[in-house]
């Protein structure tokens, strides 16, 4: 497993995060019991392999499973090696705007953001060479 933010037994990995998060990157070859956050949202996606958990139907390469924020224990079953990666987060409880790459609270804020966007208040990336390493 790799860490990228409070992880298990207390590590912590380097990502700063505003609200609580986890994220666990996922190598598993047998059944694996995990702990989540109490009232945590909490997602599983299948990179590679299938899994079960908790008892439930099967989440298969490429698929989601979305989990109850009640209970903190996960038991994944799997019977071949599963790549996958676990996200927890603490719900942040407003509503949610989107529109193509822009979340926000409120149309009003998606307007606003496209027109930021549109002159040039958000900066600019310069192109990547074909030479350069990344």
């Amino acid at each position: 497993m790799r860490m990228w933010k409070l992880m298990l037994t207390g590590h912590k990995g380097p990502a700063q995060t505003f609200t609580p998060i986890q994220m666990w990157d996922l190598r598993l070859e047998s059944q694996t019991e995990l702990t989540v956050s109490e009232g945590y949202t909490t997602l599983l996606v299948v990179l590679k392999g299938m899994a079960h958990v908790n008892g439930s139907d099967a989440i298969t390469e490429a698929e989601v499973g979305l989990f109850d924020r009640s209970g903190t224990t996960l038991r994944i079953d799997c019977a071949q090696t599963v790549t996958a990666l676990l996200l927890c987060g603490e719900p942040i409880d407003e509503p949610i705007v989107e529109q193509g790459p822009f979340v926000m609270n409120t149309r009003q804020e998606i307007v606003q953001a496209i027109m930021d966007y549109q002159s040039g208040k958000m900066g600019a990336l310069s192109p990547v060479s074909s030479n350069s390493s990344v």
